[in-house]
């Protein structure tokens, strides 16, 4: 590699993508890991507007990565401008409207807000990429190529099949395959031919100048294909069993999480429960101008803190009794 790029150069870095994606992300991304990592490309790939995506879906999917990565809102955030560096949008998406940065990040921190107490990391991902999912560009490699006429085209090579687009319009596409309908896919030269399933339909011819080029397109459409009539197989035993073990985990996850939600609840309660008892005791305080009770308060609410118990009280005749 140093040979090629040259001996003075001592550092190399190196971007990985994805280069099959999977039918349904909820299906096709079992490990963690997994799809940690594919989040971090699908997001990139829209930053970078290489996948196209509307405004609204964009201020949503900010939202859901803002989630992941900062973990629930909290209301001391609302004011402070800790988003403001960060790249949440494709630059195409804030030059269409007339929004200075500031109302971007208002309208993220919005769906921030909305989001339910408790949505996890790996939840917030899922979300988002089962949003990303449904855009059109999403899982979809381009290669230019041309037809007998030599009008430029583009083909499209996604999980389920084959696009062939106008070169104008990389969104709807002119003529769809899915695998199952594909009979064969050849190339001799420069020529790419597609041959459908049935006899009387004819097969589609183009060209492409590039034969390295060639040689990706036939990569990726044997490995899509391949993975097509795979997901359509019973699972072998070794994804069973990483499935089982991903469920499992999950499960787990969701145990701790309602666990997490349960203490944050009752925390919230003896919070207010202690706020209750506190200006129930100024009053009494204003009036008998009596600071023992203040102290015994105290002592009671640090002993609540450390063990973690549920205490209630009874005013009688000026003093503060607390019980477990």
């Amino acid at each position: 590699l140093r040979n090629e790029l040259g001996g003075e150069i001592n550092t190399v870095k190196l971007y990985l993508r994805v280069e099959f994606y999977p039918e349904d992300v909820e299906q096709g991304l079992i490990l963690n890991i997994t799809q940690q990592l594919f989040f971090i490309h699908v997001k990139n790939e829209i930053l970078n507007e290489n996948i196209y995506c509307p405004a609204g879906e964009a201020v949503l999917m900010a939202a859901f990565a803002v989630q992941a990565k900062y973990g629930d809102f909290d209301e001391e955030l609302r004011h402070k401008d800790f988003l403001l560096d960060e790249q949440l949008l494709p630059k195409r998406v804030k030059n269409m409207y007339q929004l200075t940065d500031e109302q971007w990040v208002e309208r993220i921190k919005s769906l921030y807000a909305d989001h339910p107490t408790g949505l996890s990391r790996a939840e917030a991902e899922m979300e988002y990429l089962k949003i990303a999912q449904d855009l059109e560009m999403y899982g979809t490699g381009y290669y230019l190529i041309q037809n007998d006429k030599q009008t430029e085209l583009w083909l499209g090579i996604q999980a389920t099949g084959i696009n062939i687009y106008s070169y104008e319009n990389k969104l709807v596409p002119k003529v769809s395959f899915i695998w199952s309908e594909i009979k064969n896919i050849s190339f001799k030269n420069t020529q790419i031919l597609i041959e459908p399933m049935g006899k009387d339909v004819q097969s589609f011819c183009f060209i492409s100048n590039d034969v390295s080029m060639n040689r990706e397109i036939l990569l990726l459409c044997s490995g899509n294909h391949e993975l097509y009539l795979k997901r359509r197989k019973p699972d072998s035993l070794e994804l069973q069993v990483m499935k089982l073990q991903a469920n499992e985990l999950k499960g787990e996850r969701q145990r701790e999480k309602k666990r997490y939600m349960k203490e944050k609840q009752r925390s919230i309660e003896l919070e207010k429960r202690f706020k209750e008892f506190q200006t129930t005791l100024e009053k009494y305080q204003t009036h008998l101008g009596n600071g023992e009770l203040q102290e015994n308060l105290d002592k009671k609410y640090k002993m609540l803190n450390k063990h973690n118990v549920i205490l209630y009280g009874v005013i009688n005749y000026g003093f503060l009794e607390v019980y477990e």
